[in-house]
């Protein structure tokens, strides 16, 4: 019931009073510069298909967010991706209750600076790890029907993503047998020959020794069978506990 302009409320066939700019080359700093126009400003996406030209689909498209009052966000209610910046042997827990029969446990190791080395050798690690992970605590532990690892990607920061849910044990229970696993992968990988190089034996140490780990965890859990016991959460106020720490 939104109020139609005139350029899109004319009778079927006509053209609409909306220009149409024909494509044209561009430079990469025009390129740049409206890449940073759309962060600014957000980015509407619409399809429009029928009995119409192309020209005439462009103008509807560019005359429809008009009918519909279409604005920006406000600044505060944007979401940004930042990252936390956290200590060496920084182990960050997020507890909570959820609907449903499973819980979920997922557990990050954060690898240090983004480098071209670092990148490559994140890979191999992640193969590494993956099967036993996989089979140690789904085929043979019987923990639940999703239980994966790998490589966790976000911007310029890298690390090893652990992930399990279970209908039959509590993310306190899962997080013990899965980091009873998780201790021993670099002394699993030091037997391999393909893979024991001194480097990435080091790199998986470090990035697993609790004393310099930076690690965070999810534990959630059925409200309908909430645990005995549950991990001590890191914080109680998420939006008061960010105020007190830096992102980048």
């Amino acid at each position: 019931s939104a109020p139609v302009p005139a350029a899109a409320s004319q009778a079927p066939g006509a053209r609409m009073a909306v220009p149409v700019l024909p494509p044209r080359v561009v430079a990469a700093t025009d390129q740049a510069q409206f890449r940073w126009f759309v962060l600014a400003n957000g980015l509407r996406v619409l399809l429009v298909h029928g009995h119409l030209s192309s020209d005439d689909a462009v103008a509807t498209a560019r005359a429809l967010p008009t009918a519909v009052d279409a604005r920006p966000a406000e600044a505060g209610e944007l979401m940004r991706r930042r990252h936390l910046v956290m200590n060496a042997g920084e182990h960050l827990v997020d507890t909570g209750l959820i609907e449903g029969v499973n819980a979920a446990w997922v557990s990050e190791y954060l690898f240090g600076d983004d480098t071209p080395r670092l990148r490559a050798a994140s890979l191999v690690l992640a193969a590494f790890v993956s099967p036993p992970f996989a089979t140690e605590l789904r085929t043979r532990q019987q923990l639940g029907y999703i239980v994966g690892s790998g490589l966790a990607v976000s911007l310029r920061q890298r690390g090893l993503s652990f992930t399990i849910q279970s209908s039959t044990h509590s993310t306190v229970d899962i997080a013990q047998r899965a980091d009873s696993f998780i201790s021993g992968l670099p002394a699993a990988l030091a037997v391999l020959p393909a893979l024991g190089k001194d480097e990435a034996v080091a790199l998986l140490s470090e990035l697993l020794d609790p004393a310099k780990a930076r690690r965070r965890s999810v534990m959630l859990d059925p409200a309908s069978k909430p645990p005995k016991s549950s991990a001590a959460a890191s914080f109680s106020d998420r939006e008061a506990w960010k105020r007190t720490r830096q992102f980048r």
